[in-house]
């Protein structure tokens, strides 16, 4: 017997397998803030996302009065806003229309230090969606 005959006629078997081998190879999720240290780097902070999409950087002005501001200038008006809130080791936001089509403008996020002054945001689905600084 071919060692590829194992797999024929079982392609569930072989995907299960292609999972598996992929899951054991991927990088494991770096530890996420815990609440007192989101909260330190959410109320009253900006964050500076590098915007995949059209270039340049994304804003998020997280106020301390629990409403969030979405600008592509650092100072500009805001494109969106929305409100926050911090639910344990997360914080959730729900934006009015940015990234509504995209069933990204409500959600509950993580946040993981990379060091460096780097951070990563990290949907509670697991997916990593963006790296950011901090400005202020």
């Amino acid at each position: 017997m071919k060692s590829g005959d194992l797999l024929k006629g079982h392609p569930g078997v072989a995907l299960l397998l292609a999972v598996a081998a992929f899951s054991l190879s991927a990088p494991a999720a770096a530890d996420t803030l815990d609440a007192e240290a989101l909260s330190g780097l959410v109320s009253g902070h900006t964050w500076k996302q590098v915007n995949t999409v059209g270039g340049g950087y994304l804003y998020w002005a997280w106020n301390s009065d629990g409403s969030v501001c979405l600008r592509d200038d650092k100072t500009g008006p805001c494109m969106d806003t929305g409100r926050w809130k911090l639910d344990g080791d997360s914080v959730c936001h729900e934006l009015s229309w940015w990234g509504k089509s995209g069933g990204y403008n409500a959600r509950c996020i993580r946040v993981a230090e990379k060091g460096d002054g780097r951070y990563e945001m990290i949907p509670v689905d697991g997916v990593t969606t963006f790296e950011f600084t901090l400005v202020k």
